[in-house]
């Protein structure tokens, strides 16, 4: 199975979407905090708005005539104070110091926040929320002011309550938002793990079975119960690949019946130039029947080649395996071609570490590649220097044929093997040599990797395995 690429459909689905999950729960929490908040903090102003109110009539139930009943009124008042744990009472004299307190703490210290400089300005009742100067915790904060019997300003009183409670609790509450804001994050991204999961695995199904299809298996099937839009398009695939085979098949057929078909006559007409040949003609006649003879010849290996592609394609090429020196066949063959291309100008080298080593393939079939690879190099190259290494390792043997001719552009490079192929050049041949090596090269287990770079020739490297294959 291949592995799915770095940055690939799956792994930024997963990130995209834990991103806006975790950006989603974030702001939401962002919200719920300042909601909360918000809710607590005016819950308490307006009970203690409410409390000074209340305390402010009760207060001036009796009308104050002059300041010190103010005083005696308000020391009374903070004395009998109820709610000593969770509120202070302040009495804010007409000058801004607290002249008594229900804790007895801060007397004559001048509060400076905002709720006491609005009522000593003639101001209404008046909130604070913040931190307190005197002891740096955060509080709330009301003061209403007090007037005598003729409206004048004789101070007022202040109610202050501590944040601390509040703030407890609003972090618990936050603490459970969070808990349950990764529960989301953690149960989200897990359903979107499995549902990119069945995406990606029939993507991933879908694009096997177009590179198998894309590498000649044509028919492959893909197992679907999806019905989405997914579903719809490996049935699209598993169309396009029946249909493809029974398009390959009916080449494949026809080639077959007209390679046999033309083998007849060829034999006949090859046959009959050399019995021809063997008498005394006129040259001209000669010229032609060699003509003749020559075409007919090579019009019957085109036809054997023919019938080795229908062969491969249909699985029924059967490999005649033994065993045999590679090294002892090579050495062979190619002092043979050696002497064929120097007619031509072409230099063949051939070097090898693996002399008397034996190896088990069909021998006449490596020979047709190694032949069909030289010829290559020799024709559609136009070199004029070829070496052939074969180097024998432990698990397998690589063969490497290099050419210094023009080389193959990289635009042909990946069509060179397939089937009629012959990109730019004007040598002869019918494409389909690069094939049947392959094909060769595939039924004995082993690789065919061709490089080149236009201009520096091109290198070919037949990988086999050590033993029978």
């Amino acid at each position: 199975m291949k592995k799915t690429p770095k940055g690939g459909l799956r792994r930024r689905w997963i990130l995209q979407s834990l991103a806006a999950v975790t950006t989603i729960v974030a702001l939401f929490l962002l919200i719920f905090y300042f909601v909360l908040s918000d809710y607590y903090h005016n819950n308490i102003e307006t009970n203690l708005q409410t409390r000074a109110v209340a305390a402010a009539r009760s207060i001036t139930l009796l009308p104050i005539s002059n300041y010190g009943e103010f005083n005696t009124r308000m020391a009374q008042y903070i004395e009998n104070f109820a709610d000593l744990h969770i509120i202070e009472a302040q009495h804010i004299t007409r000058d801004g110091r607290i002249g008594s307190t229900s804790s007895g703490l801060y007397i004559e210290h001048r509060p400076q926040t905002s709720d006491v400089v609005n009522v000593l300005n003639d101001g209404g009742i008046s909130s604070f929320l913040g931190v307190d100067s005197f002891t740096g915790e955060r509080v709330v904060s009301v003061t209403i002011p007090i007037n005598d019997i003729n409206n004048t300003r004789l101070g007022a009183l202040r109610l202050v309550t501590s944040l601390h409670i509040a703030d407890a609790r609003i972090m618990q509450n936050m603490l459970e938002a969070v808990l349950l804001g990764l529960v989301a994050i953690v149960v989200l991204t897990s359903l979107n793990i499995i549902f990119i999961n069945r995406v990606t695995k029939s993507l991933r199904d879908i694009n096997e079975a177009a590179a198998e299809i894309a590498d000649g298996s044509y028919g492959v099937q893909i197992a679907t119960l999806r019905r989405d839009e997914l579903g719809q398009l490996a049935r699209t695939v598993n169309r396009m690949s029946t249909e493809i085979r029974a398009a390959e098949q009916l080449k494949t057929d026809f080639v077959r019946n007209v390679s046999h078909e033309l083998r007849t006559p060829l034999t006949a007409i090859s046959g009959w130039s050399e019995t021809l040949l063997a008498d005394e003609l006129p040259e001209d006649v000669e010229m032609g029947l060699q003509v003749i003879s020559a075409e007919s010849e090579r019009l019957a290996n085109m036809v054997e080649r023919l019938l080795d592609i229908t062969r491969y394609d249909s699985d029924r090429q059967v490999l005649n395996m033994e065993e045999f020196n590679l090294d002892g066949e090579l050495t062979a063959l190619l002092d043979f071609y050696r002497e064929v291309y120097a007619k031509d100008g072409i230099t063949l080298v051939y070097e090898s570490n693996g002399q008397d080593v034996k190896h088990t393939a069909d021998r006449e079939r490596l020979k047709q590649v190694i032949i069909n690879l030289l010829d290559n190099a020799a024709k559609h190259g136009q070199c004029k220097h070829i070496s052939v290494r074969l180097k024998v390792g432990v698990k397998q043997i690589s063969l490497t044929i290099h050419d210094d001719g023009r080389g193959v552009p990289q635009e042909e490079l990946h069509l060179i093997k397939q089937k009629y192929y012959r990109g730019a050049t004007t040598a002869r041949g019918n494409g389909i040599g690069l094939t049947i090596a392959d094909d060769i090269i595939n039924a004995h287990k082993g690789r065919l990797f061709i490089t080149s770079e236009e201009g520096n020739g091109t290198t070919v490297v037949v990988i086999l395995r050590r033993g029978s294959a």
